[in-house]
């Protein structure tokens, strides 16, 4: 059941320093955030789930009118191999001592 509460607010979920998910009254994808009402994230999460399942390791597949079909951006994900570390490929991550 969708929180009405969460949709009016446009409650936010972290990660808050890079990407933001939040509820929203329609699904769009911009330069903030990912958002949708709490049954089109799960939709998004079902399409997610779709593509990881037919894609394979170091390929990438993007998703965007068919979650958001007014948004102009899209979401791109790199599929990585087992046991990946994403913070080892984000500079911002990194122990400048060990540079």
């Amino acid at each position: 059941m969708e929180d009405r509460r969460l949709r009016l607010r446009g409650e936010h979920y972290g990660p808050y320093m890079y990407l933001e998910i939040m509820t929203w009254t329609e699904p769009r994808l911009d330069k903030h955030a990912i958002a949708g009402r709490l049954q089109d994230l799960a939709r998004l999460v079902d399409l997610v789930e779709a593509k990881l399942a037919s894609t394979p390791v170091t390929a990438a597949f993007a998703i965007g009118p068919e979650y958001a079909p007014t948004s102009k951006y899209v979401l791109e994900v790199e599929v990585m191999e087992e046991g990946f570390d994403p913070s080892a490929a984000d500079r911002n991550c990194q122990d400048p001592a060990e540079s």
